[in-house]
């Protein structure tokens, strides 16, 4: 019996995966996140490259990746699942 899959939805900016699973993934805290939307927020996260390399090695398969075009700019969403 097929146990499913898990998901994992990833957004990128500039080249940086900045939320994963809604959570901040750079050094800032949630405040600073807010306050401070500057290139050292985006700085502080990992890189795209690296990030897809990584996640590959532990599993997740790239199903779905799409624009979403903001007032201030556009981000990235990313569809990730594994096999439970």
């Amino acid at each position: 019996m097929a146990r499913g899959f898990e998901y994992m939805i990833c957004v990128s900016q500039y080249q940086k995966v900045t939320f994963v699973n809604g959570e901040y993934q750079g050094r800032f805290s949630g405040q600073q996140v807010v306050a401070e939307v500057s290139e050292r927020m985006y700085d502080s996260c990992p890189g795209l490259l690296e990030y897809l390399q990584h996640v590959g090695a532990e599993g997740w398969e790239l199903v779905s990746a799409y624009p979403v075009t903001f007032e201030a700019g556009t981000i990235e969403k990313l569809i990730f699942k594994r096999p439970r």
